[in-house]
């Protein structure tokens, strides 16, 4: 579980980073992020097709889910190998894939 809560973080400080050396946009690519604090860093993440939202908004002021961390940690990583499924709460989502990834990389 720490080396999960190491990258989370890595992944959050060079989005964080990311905000430097960025054009002001006009507008964001999400309905419900114009105006947030975090618009350049979201507006430009999703530009790379690394963060994604759904019907136009993002919910940028929600908490994200191990299945949110765990896809944008495989689309930073590009891990090749799944887990067997041992969670017991993990059925065939659009994060699963993404999840037992994840849980590969941190277990070797």
């Amino acid at each position: 579980m720490s080396k999960f809560r190491g990258i989370a973080r890595t992944v959050v400080v060079l989005m964080v980073l990311s905000l430097n050396n960025v054009p002001v946009f006009a507008s964001s690519n999400y309905s419900d992020t114009a105006g947030h604090w975090a618009v350049k860093a979201i507006d430009r993440w999703s530009d790379y097709g690394v963060i994604n939202g759904y019907q136009g908004r993002f919910r940028p002021n929600d908490t994200i889910t191990r299945a949110e961390m765990a896809v944008i940690l495989d689309k930073i990583m590009k891990y090749r190998v799944k887990a067997d499924n041992t969670f017991s709460d993990l059925d065939e989502n659009w994060y699963t894939d993404a999840i037992l990834k994840v849980n590969f990389a941190l277990v070797q």
